[in-house]
């Protein structure tokens, strides 16, 4: 797995949630990075949370 941006990952992820269907071709765009980059989408769903989990400790510890 690549060192990805968790924002970037963020931002496919919610384009891979999206129901809008104009946005259709962007969905299958975004599933298809996460796919690559982490194998599916709930793996990819669990970096972008301990990334999050990872910053508010530190935010804590501060």
């Amino acid at each position: 797995m690549d060192k990805l941006p968790p924002a970037l990952v963020q931002v496919w992820l919610t384009m891979a949630h999206t129901e809008q269907t104009h946005f259709q071709d962007t969905k299958d765009k975004a599933i298809k990075k996460l796919i690559h980059h982490f194998g599916n989408v709930d793996i990819a769903q669990m970096y972008v949370d301990e990334f999050k989990k990872r910053n508010e400790n530190a935010v804590k510890r501060n």
